[in-house]
């Protein structure tokens, strides 16, 4: 199982193949991609790139989120998108419900050894083994199994949450930038 896993993570991470050959090297291998649900973010915001976080929250459909992050995008600030410190936020003040067990429609989140989040996901079966539904970087959305079909260097701990409506995701969104606005202001 590491061996295509890391075998997995070389094609994604490398930089000389286009995003058609890494899908088509994956497809290779049994990883399966799947169109994206919309590519209207691309034409209206070409500036945003939807990772891994915003379309697993479903972030990416959401007005508000692109407006903000387009924006951010665009000035280059890299403040207001849902990256890392996003989740570390969502993780921090307890919004999501952790669960024991996967649930179809609920989230998984990966961990790297020392606990922090690599890489979140929708779960799309959970028995008798679990499928997720997932985009990897700026790559395409892939369907795969939530840890043998997973690139190594999104971790090998995975937790599970409870389903999320667009609309909480939207609230922890604008949360999280009221909070960050919040102590850019501190600072200044």
């Amino acid at each position: 199982m590491e061996q295509l896993r890391q075998r997995i993570q070389k094609i994604t991470e490398f930089q000389t193949l286009s995003d058609a050959q890494k899908i088509s090297a994956l497809k290779d291998i049994g990883i399966k991609s799947v169109p994206e649900p919309e590519d209207w973010h691309r034409k209206n915001y070409p500036n945003l790139n939807i990772n891994c976080h915003a379309y697993a929250f479903g972030l990416g459909s959401s007005d508000q989120y692109r407006n903000i992050a387009w924006s951010d995008a665009c000035q280059r600030l890299n403040k207001f998108f849902a990256n890392f410190a996003f989740i570390e936020f969502v993780l921090s003040t307890t919004t999501l419900e952790e669960i024991s067990a996967p649930l179809k429609g609920g989230l998984i989140l990966y961990f790297d050894e020392t606990g922090k989040p690599k890489h979140t996901g929708i779960i799309l079966q959970a028995t008798p083994s679990i499928k997720v539904r997932s985009k990897w970087g700026t790559i395409a959305i892939f369907e795969h199994e939530a840890l043998s079909q997973a690139p190594a260097n999104y971790g090998d701990i995975v937790k599970y949450y409870s389903p999320l409506d667009i609309v909480s995701a939207e609230k922890i969104f604008l949360d999280y930038v009221a909070t960050i606005k919040s102590q850019t202001e501190v600072v200044a």
